[in-house]
């Protein structure tokens, strides 16, 4: 149906950074992510800025450079934005700085509408549940605190929120204005986790990366 073909084309997705602002496009005549004109990014193994942090298949940390602000400039910025098939390529007559996708997150935030740090987290679950086991997912546009504990229950689950919508005021806003989900914070068997005893993983769309953190 080219009617349908054209209504597609008219969709544009486009990639922006909280700190920096819209930063890429999707091309369709190549099918890969366009820098916008006035960013300049590079990449880094996450293993070369995190001491100890596993390097995941070809995901590699995004860094950027922006020539068009005038105010807070940006010069190569860490955002911790995992993107694969970052390449150039000739693509309409012109050089492009591209890539293919972005697989998740490293460092010590999560973003939901707003940056969440994970040491805020550390932080509330073991003001209510000391030395609790957790782990932290984003699956699906959820943010997900998983507890083990046999102390937990939903009044100290509710707590944990309370105590990081104090720390992070934007990102709850956001959520009550229904711009992204909800936080939830729930208690599973130790088995269910996916870090060891000493170890505390932070888990992105379903990639397993290990926070610096720990």
């Amino acid at each position: 149906d080219p009617c349908r073909l054209d209504a597609l084309a008219d969709l544009l997705d486009v990639v922006g950074s909280i700190e920096i602002g819209s930063i890429a496009y999707e091309c369709f005549d190549c099918g890969l992510y366009h820098f916008d004109d006035h960013i300049i990014p590079e990449t880094v193994r996450p293993s070369e800025l995190y001491e100890g942090f596993a390097d995941h298949g070809k995901a590699e940390i995004l860094i950027l450079t922006s020539l068009a602000r005038s105010a807070f400039p940006a010069v190569r910025f860490i955002t911790n934005d995992l993107v694969e098939g970052f390449t150039t390529r000739e693509c309409g007559g012109a050089t492009r700085y591209s890539f293919e996708r972005i697989v998740g997150r490293a460092g010590s935030e999560f973003k939901n509408g707003e940056n969440i740090s994970l040491y805020d987290v550390n932080e509330a679950v073991n003001t209510f549940l000391p030395a609790s086991l957790f782990e932290v997912r984003k699956d699906s546009g959820i943010f997900t605190i998983r507890v083990s504990s046999p102390d937990f229950t939903n009044e100290i689950g509710q707590r944990i929120k309370d105590f990081l919508r104090q720390l992070n005021p934007n990102s709850f806003q956001m959520i009550e204005s229904s711009v992204v989900a909800d936080i939830e914070v729930c208690n599973v068997p130790a088995g269910e986790l996916s870090n060891g005893p000493a170890k505390r993983f932070f888990l992105v769309n379903n990639a397993k990366y290990k926070s610096c953190a720990e």
